[in-house]
């Protein structure tokens, strides 16, 4: 069945209700998404929420490779000059779909990606480039109307995890105005640099650390992803988002695959099996998760998500304005790939 989506409209309707967040038309539709933010659970103890960045920047660039996969070197015949770490190369068809590295550098017919191209990949595939989503992007100029501040300890934060990293590092950004002292409105370090432009992967969610006892939401805005989304996952915690304009079920998110490179670590409970846990809003003085694992069939007689009680999940939705925690037990890491969103013509 195709899925119809409620949230895509047209480039007029998103100019109007996101100012200077529109981007130009091109095919992929745009839309917008609105993101709850839960309200702290005192006034002395913050909540977090895992904002989902699903929407995505404009296409800039797309094209088919002139070479085969294996380097790092992708000839195409209209690539320019000048593209950096700002923007991402995406394979959109084929085995590979999905696959993403972000660029290093490009010359006239040539971009150099971070990561080597798959060696599958055959001369002749399909690709696209766009910018990264950004603090800014996601977050617009406070969207959410957060608690701005001096620095992280004493306004509301916003988390990028850098799960790759040894060890797992949290980084943590703030809003501030010239009211606040800071020299212009916007995002900033801890150090007073500026952050609007720092970068949130594909396949990523932030999380919001509300500090203020009443609850919040903002709308993003940009474009549909319309390709399957490759998820880089790792030992520990892992703040994933599908990438889904219309959201999708853990039996469908393609995280369950039964192999551990390309999938979550099945087990017979939550001690043994990798988590995907979401977050609750705060209730009775603190802030609960909700775990779900995924049934090793050999060893359960049964297969699919499940509760801790056992009962069956696969039809759990992850909503496309929130993100959800993958605490990965597996000491591998993995590439999940999500399927991609089907539109209604």
């Amino acid at each position: 069945m195709k899925t119809k989506l409620s949230l895509i409209i047209s480039a007029t309707t998103l100019a109007a209700v996101s100012g200077s967040y529109a981007q130009t038309a091109v095919t992929d539709p745009v839309g917008y998404i609105t993101h709850p933010i839960n309200a702290a659970v005192s006034a002395t103890i913050p909540s977090v929420t895992l904002v989902a960045a699903t929407l995505v920047n404009k296409t800039d660039f797309a094209a088919v490779t002139v070479n085969a996969g294996g380097t790092a070197s992708v000839e195409a015949t209209g690539a320019t000059a000048g593209l950096d770490e700002s923007s991402y190369l995406e394979i959109k068809s084929g085995p590979n779909e999905g696959w993403w590295s972000t660029i290093q550098s490009s010359t006239a017919g040539t971009i150099t990606t971070k990561d080597a191209l798959p060696a599958s990949a055959g001369a002749g595939t399909s690709f696209i480039v766009r910018k990264h989503m950004t603090i800014l992007g996601l977050m617009g100029a406070n969207a959410a109307g957060l608690d701005t501040g001096t620095g992280t300890d004493n306004a509301d934060e916003v988390q990028i995890l850098d799960s790759g990293s040894t060890p797992q590092a949290v980084r943590s950004y703030f809003y501030a105005t010239g009211a606040d002292g800071a020299p212009t409105d916007g995002w900033f370090d801890p150090g007073g640099g500026s952050a609007d432009n720092v970068a949130i992967v594909p396949g990523t969610a932030v999380q919001v650390v509300r500090k203020l006892t009443s609850g919040a939401s903002m709308i993003s805005v940009g474009h549909v992803k319309t390709t399957k989304t490759q998820i880089d996952v790792f030992t520990g915690t892992n703040w994933i988002a599908p990438m889904r304009a219309t959201g999708v079920t853990l039996g469908a998110s393609g995280f369950n695959t039964g192999v551990t490179t390309t999938g979550v670590l099945q087990g017979t409970s939550t001690a043994d099996a990798d988590e995907i846990q979401f977050l609750l809003a705060p209730s009775g003085g603190s802030q609960a998760l909700l775990t779900f694992f995924a049934a090793d069939a050999a060893a359960t007689g049964a297969s699919g998500f499940f509760d801790p009680g056992t009962n069956s999940q696969d039809d759990k939705n992850v909503p496309e304005y929130e993100g959800v925690i993958l605490s990965r037990k597996s000491p591998t890491a993995a590439i999940l790939t999500v399927p991609a969103v089907t539109i209604a013509p």
